[in-house]
Parts: C-alpha cells; sequence; structure tokens
C-alpha cells in the first residue's frame, strides 16, 4: 500500500480549482473559494488565470482566499522548495500584487525579487470589478 502523505486526514483531495469549477456549474448563488490557496507555492500567472476564469464561468462568484499554506515542511519541502518563513511571505506579498494586476486585464511589467513579467496580458480579466474579494 503506498501511503500519501499530502493526503488530508487520511483521505485522498483532489485539486479545488477543477472542483470550483465543476460547483460553479451545478449552482447559481453560491460564491465559491478555496479555504486558503497556498500562493507562495503557485506560478502567480497560473493562479491568476484559474481565478480568472473561475471568476467568468461562475458570473462573478469567486472569493479568494490566500496564505502561506501548511504545514510548511509537508507544503513547501516536501516538494524540494524552499521552507524560509521568510522567502515565502516575500511570494506571497508579491504574488498577491501580480495576481490584483493580472485579473486587471491590463499589460503587465513587473522586475521583482521572486518573479520577473515583461508586457504580459491575462484574459479573461475577471468578472468582478476591480478584482475578486481577497
Amino acid at each position: 500500500m503506498v501511503h500519501d502523505k499530502h493526503a488530508r486526514r487520511g483521505q485522498p483531495f483532489g485539486d479545488p480549482w477543477i472542483l470550483l469549477a465543476a460547483a460553479a456549474l451545478a449552482t447559481s448563488r453560491l460564491r465559491l473559494g478555496t479555504p486558503l490557496t497556498p500562493v507562495a507555492r503557485c506560478r502567480p500567472e497560473q493562479l491568476a488565470r484559474q481565478v480568472a476564469t473561475l471568476d467568468s464561468v461562475s458570473g462573478g462568484r469567486v472569493i479568494f482566499a490566500a496564505g502561506l499554506g501548511g504545514p510548511i515542511e509537508d507544503e513547501f519541502g516536501s516538494f524540494g522548495d524552499t521552507t524560509d518563513p521568510t522567502v515565502l511571505a516575500e511570494r506571497l506579498d508579491e504574488s498577491l500584487g501580480l495576481l490584483v494586476r493580472y485579473w486587471s486585464g491590463e499589460p503587465v511589467t513587473h522586475r521583482g525579487r521572486h518573479y520577473q513579467v515583461h508586457d504580459v496580458t491575462l484574459l479573461p480579466a475577471t468578472v468582478q470589478r476591480p478584482h475578486p474579494p481577497i
């Protein structure tokens, strides 16, 4: 038997954005979001596109919960990523700034400590303006 230490409370879990897309298609009024997205573990451009797409297919019902995630050794160290809380906090802060800019649908250029972006426009922009609640 293979033990997946990334299963929560002994139960496997699916990709939250795919599950939320299914919920968006099956409902019309529920607000949609994760309990927490470990933003520092995600590529900001990919996360921005996932959230914007969900916001679009749901008609603007996304709530975005952001944080570091954890436990850090499990969420980051098990995948060979840094477990330095200072670096993770820097990534979180820089990513949040990028997410808001990506969700605008306007061109983004950014030269930060952890991420470089050169004249990128991600569409669709979010339905909610200026962006989903964070």
